[in-house]
């Protein structure tokens, strides 16, 4: 069905989607850590908060 010239296009669409598939999951474990450390915020200021 394809033909030869459909190669290159097919292996340069790959590339770019496993490099937006690492970005990806690169955005997704700063994003935790993000959450992580906001949870922490949050749970130092309510304890400071509901302590007293």
């Amino acid at each position: 069905m394809f033909g030869r010239h459909h190669a290159p296009r097919s292996t340069t669409t790959y590339r770019s989607v496993a490099r937006a598939e690492e970005t990806r999951r690169h955005d997704a474990a700063l994003a935790r850590q993000r959450a992580e450390r906001d949870a922490d915020w949050y749970r130092d200021v309510a304890s400071v908060w509901w302590g007293r």
